[in-house]
């Protein structure tokens, strides 16, 4: 709204819509894959934030670089800042243990 774009008419097939989205969705999990891999049996520091909100037994938070990582511990933990050796890696967060 407010935009001269905002009048033109929507021309664009629905199917075409979705084969568009398709394709950048599948570009950025390519691209978010292959950025955590990184991080693979590597060392980071990380705020622990809240339990996992998937596994009782795991807490979650991010590293310096604001990825999350989860990792088995307890409440006790939250607010510490832990060193976490990244264990997995997962489509959207990692995996680790704390050393």
């Amino acid at each position: 709204p407010g935009t001269p774009a905002a009048s033109l008419p929507d021309d664009v097939p629905a199917a075409e819509k979705t084969r568009r989205f398709l394709y950048l969705e599948r570009i950025q999990k390519d691209l978010q894959r292959k950025s955590l891999e990184k991080y693979a049996g590597k060392t980071v520091s990380v705020l622990v934030e809240n339990k996992s909100a998937r596994r009782d037994n795991q807490m979650s938070g991010h590293t310096t670089c604001h990825r999350v990582v989860n990792f088995t511990g307890g409440e006790e933990l939250l607010g510490r800042v832990l060193q976490i050796k990244i264990t997995e890696v997962k489509s959207n967060s990692l995996g680790g243990e704390i050393i």
